[in-house]
Formats: C-alpha cells, sequence, structure tokens
C-alpha cells in the first residue's frame, strides 16, 4: 500500500469518526475546558483535519495544525498554518518557540511517548502548558468491557489487563493501533520529561448519548474520557 493510499483511507475513517455525536457532545467540551487558559502560539499535535484549530481560534491564539497525514492536513491547512510531520519529531520548531500545545484523540496512537513529552518540552517555552484528552485507560485495556449481570441486568466493567501496557487494533481501510498505558505510565513519561500535572479531569459517556442507548446508560459512570493539562517546569 502506497503512502497516499494509506492517507486517503485513514483520512476517510477519522472523518467518519468525528461525525459520531459523541465527538460533539464528550469531547470537544473536555477539549474546550482543558485548553481554556492556553494562548499565544499553540501546537495542535495530531491535528487532523482542523476542527479542533477552528472551534478553539481567537484572537489571543495563533494555532498552527501539525500532523502526518497529507490528506487530513491538506484540509487543516485551509484553518490556518500547517505543518507535516510525524510525532514525536518536532525539529521543525525551534526551542522555546511555541507557548502551548494540545492533543486530541492522539496519544492513544504513539508508540513512543517520553520521547513525545520530550519533545514538547523542547520547544515550549517554560511555564507553558500542554492539554490532552484521550480516551481513558480504564476504557482502553486489552479485554477490558461491559459485562451484563443476567441475573439482575446490573453492569459492571470488566478492566482487562489494565496495570500493563497494551494494544488493541481497528479496521480503518487497514488497522489503526490503539496502545493502552495505564495512568501511572502515562503520568511518570510526562513527569521524567519535566511537566508538573496542573489539572485532570475525567468523565463517563455522556447523558445525550445514554438517552441514545440503553447498554451505555447501563454504564454510564465508568470513566469513557480523561482531561490532562500540564505545566512545563523552569522559569
Amino acid at each position: 500500500m502506497d503512502d497516499l493510499t494509506e492517507w486517503t483511507e485513514l483520512a476517510e475513517w477519522w472523518l467518519e469518526e468525528i461525525e459520531d455525536p459523541a465527538y460533539s457532545e464528550e469531547v470537544m467540551p473536555m477539549v474546550e475546558a482543558i485548553t481554556e487558559p492556553l494562548s499565544g502560539t499553540i501546537l495542535d499535535l495530531g491535528a487532523g483535519e482542523g476542527r479542533v484549530a477552528a472551534a478553539l481560534a481567537r484572537n489571543d491564539r495563533h494555532i498552527i495544525s501539525v500532523d502526518y497525514n497529507l490528506v487530513l492536513l491538506a484540509k487543516a491547512a485551509k484553518v490556518g498554518p500547517a505543518v507535516a510531520t510525524e510525532l514525536p519529531d518536532l525539529r521543525a520548531f525551534a526551542s522555546g518557540s511555541v507557548d502551548a500545545a494540545y492533543v486530541v484523540l492522539a496519544l492513544e496512537h504513539l508508540s513512543d511517548i517520553g520521547g513525545f513529552f520530550s519533545a514538547i518540552a523542547g520547544i515550549v517555552k517554560p511555564g507553558g502548558l500542554l492539554a490532552a484528552v484521550l480516551n481513558h485507560p480504564v476504557y482502553t485495556a486489552p479485554g477490558s468491557g461491559p459485562v451484563l449481570d443476567p441475573r439482575d441486568d446490573e453492569m459492571y466493567w470488566r478492566f482487562g489487563d489494565y496495570l500493563h501496557p497494551g494494544a488493541s487494533t481497528e479496521p480503518a481501510g487497514g488497522e489503526v493501533e490503539f496502545l493502552h498505558r495505564p495512568i501511572s505510565d502515562l503520568f511518570n513519561a510526562a513527569a521524567d520529561a519535566g511537566w508538573s500535572v496542573q489539572r485532570v479531569e475525567e468523565q463517563g459517556v455522556g447523558e445525550r448519548a445514554t438517552e441514545r442507548d440503553a447498554l451505555l446508560a447501563l454504564h454510564k459512570d465508568i470513566p469513557h474520557l480523561m482531561a490532562v493539562r500540564w505545566q512545563r517546569s523552569g522559569i
């Protein structure tokens, strides 16, 4: 499969994914809340088609979209500046050249999470911010999932192999790999690169989704998404 074919198939998969109402109802409110303090020159890491950059645009923000998928990046370039690179390679940006960064539903696809946090620390100014929204690690562990007790219709959660890194795949023309890390691995990798936790938010399945789907309503209190904001050490 050539690069253009792979990019196109992944782009088509992603554009279908974000048409799910849950993206606008659950993901975007978390993104807007966790990125509220971000200003200045900001990198949208794994920007995709630029939907988030467009939604977060305001006068005190200069958002630059960063992605390796050229099909999606061409769409993001219509929103604002765009740079093609595959994370965690951020050599296109000078040390201390940006004020903040954010990453939405992309950490789950990065194998070198330590390299990612280090690369961002290298280009964000001391005291700058990094925000992330990701699928909650409780939700992503291989083998995890809802279990319905037929005796009383009570819904439980099977944690699967939560305590160890793992991976699962989803069809997307080819296959998209989702990487699982326990919360401790994620936070320790950030801390090792000089990032201090500033804020953490967790949420279950959104109210509108549970109204549409009776099965989801049974496990509405299981963590589904996580939002984190870190601050770079130094002055």
